[in-house]
């Protein structure tokens, strides 16, 4: 059983510029001289702060290794905890060796499962009667194209229904019982 509900729920695309450039704070240089070294807990931070800001707290942690000499043009890989997901968040270093940028991209569609969940429980309401309860999981959670969230919606009756629930690109959504 498939429907299809037009809801936007997509909070990025995919392959996401999901951080914006972050300048020259998320770069601390160990001294003056030559010898320069990211500060991996800074740009941690900021990284968790740019991701998503709608979401504070949603990303759990943020490991990025520390890059002895950094330049432009350098990647560095960064690893990220969002609910129970470990994502990858690629940092393309930017701007000029005196004044290091960075912009963060994750290969994945951050999407608003709390949203996801109120649709399931309109929909599930409209068919079957009230729902007490959705549980979608987490509230924000990082997806492939072809990847579905699994939601339970329980009636006032007790009786628990699972579906799968495929955002595409667009942001349409399908709901399909299992």
């Amino acid at each position: 059983m498939g429907r299809r509900a037009r809801c936007r729920i997509l909070t990025s695309h995919q392959k996401s510029l999901a951080a914006a450039t972050v300048l020259m704070a998320t770069l601390l240089f160990a001294s003056c001289g030559v010898d320069r070294t990211l500060d991996g807990t800074q740009l941690e931070a900021d990284i968790g702060a740019q991701l998503l800001p709608q979401y504070p707290g949603a990303i759990r942690s943020i490991s990025c290794p520390n890059s002895a000499d950094p330049q432009p043009g350098q990647s560095i890989l960064c690893v990220a905890t969002l609910g129970g997901q470990v994502i990858d968040v690629n940092v393309e270093l930017g701007g000029t060796a005196e004044a290091l940028t960075t912009t963060a991209t994750v290969d994945a569609r951050f999407v608003a499962v709390n949203e996801v969940a109120a649709l399931l429980a309109a929909t599930f309401g409209d068919e079957v009667g009230s729902v007490t309860s959705v549980d979608c999981g987490q509230p924000v959670m990082a997806l492939a194209t072809d990847e579905s969230v699994p939601c339970e919606a329980t009636d006032p009756s007790g009786i628990t229904r699972t579906f799968d629930v495929k955002i595409d690109e667009a942001g349409l959504v399908t709901l399909n019982l299992r």
